[in-house]
């Protein structure tokens, strides 16, 4: 009957249409999916890039204070730690170099806590010359 192929042709039409847009869905995916790699890759290299930078910036500090650090006994990151960290970003190592970050972090942290007392107890001339026998 006339109905019935009206009917299978509608039907057919639907089809084709939910399988257009099923493509256009994949293609959006597949964009979107290389978009957000795209942009991750910029991002981690431009903080890579940071993090070089303030490498360079904690090498000059720590040679600057190699002396002081030893006299106020803590031991401070090395240098190579803070490079590392740009190396893992360079990889997309993300954890690991969020968790080197915490650790330099705190490391730094530790050193500046004693830096601040040591300089406290600049006065006090009983601990100096400990320091200095030490």
């Amino acid at each position: 009957t006339a109905a019935g192929a009206t009917t299978g042709r509608e039907a057919l039409q639907l089809s084709r249409e939910a399988k257009s847009l099923a493509g256009m869905l994949r293609d959006l995916d597949r964009a979107s999916k290389q978009m957000t790699a795209d942009s991750r890759r910029a991002l981690l290299a431009s903080l890579s890039k940071a993090q070089a930078s303030l490498a360079d910036r904690a090498a000059a500090v720590l040679t600057q204070t190699a002396t002081a650090t030893r006299m106020a006994g803590v031991t401070a990151p090395k240098p190579e730690d803070f490079r590392r960290v740009a190396d893992l970003l360079a990889q997309d190592r993300v954890i690991a170099a969020l968790t080197e970050l915490e650790r330099l972090a705190q490391a730094t942290e530790h050193v500046a806590e004693a830096f601040e007392k040591w300089a406290a107890e600049r006065g006090d001339i009983k601990l100096e010359v400990y320091r200095v026998r030490k």
